[in-house]
């Protein structure tokens, strides 16, 4: 069974805006209300593709800058905001769309605790499942014990399989040194043995 969250939320451009997920208790995607013509039973609702939303249930920590909720108040009525989210946070399937019109909040709560708030985000058209946009491949590696990925913050391959999927990266026909590596994203090391990716640190020619 695949657990739902911590979810990632994040409007705008997600290379550069920041993630609310953390302020997000609960979250759904919805598909439009059936509609149904008599006697023929065809569903029409996506005929546009308009009635999709999402609904969330967001957690009034405070009302400074950084949070959902004043993220919200902030952007009222903003039209056609781009939207990224997951509900499994560091999953590969994330979504992307448009908000319509970025609503207005609720505020308030019981005394001495956190609030929360319920808000529909309604959306312009049908999400689009997207690759991580959270995850920047390398294009590039540099020799050393251990090595880096190139560009700096490059996401480090996920496994072996994962590092030999991506080609040589640059590399030439010359094996590493002895006693180079790269570490992976499952901690396991790899070098490159003039020809391909291999498990381990490079030994003595």
């Amino acid at each position: 069974m695949t657990l739902v969250g911590p979810c990632v939320l994040i409007f705008g451009d997600p290379a550069t805006g920041t993630d609310y997920g953390d302020f997000v208790t609960n979250i759904v995607q919805n598909p439009p209300e059936p509609i149904v013509l008599p006697a023929i039973n065809r569903d029409y609702s996506a005929s546009p593709s308009r009635g999709y939303s999402i609904t969330l249930t967001g957690v009034q920590e405070s009302l400074e800058d950084g949070t959902l909720w004043r993220y919200l108040w902030d952007n009222f009525n903003k039209a056609d905001e781009p939207v990224t989210w997951s509900p499994l946070g560091a999953g590969d399937v994330f979504f992307e769309a448009k908000v319509a019109s970025v609503p207005d909040p609720q505020v308030g709560g019981a005394a001495n605790q956190h609030g929360t708030f319920d808000i529909t985000l309604n959306l312009v058209e049908r999400p689009t499942i997207i690759a991580n946009p959270l995850v920047t491949p390398p294009t590039g590696v540099t020799e050393g014990a251990p090595g880096s990925f190139t560009p700096s913050g490059a996401t480090p391959p996920a496994n072996l399989a994962a590092l030999n999927a991506l080609g040589a990266l640059g590399e030439s026909s010359t094996a590493w040194a002895l006693g180079s590596y790269v570490v992976l994203g499952d901690n396991s090391h790899a070098y490159w043995n003039g020809t391909t990716w291999v498990a381990g640190e490079a030994p003595a020619p």
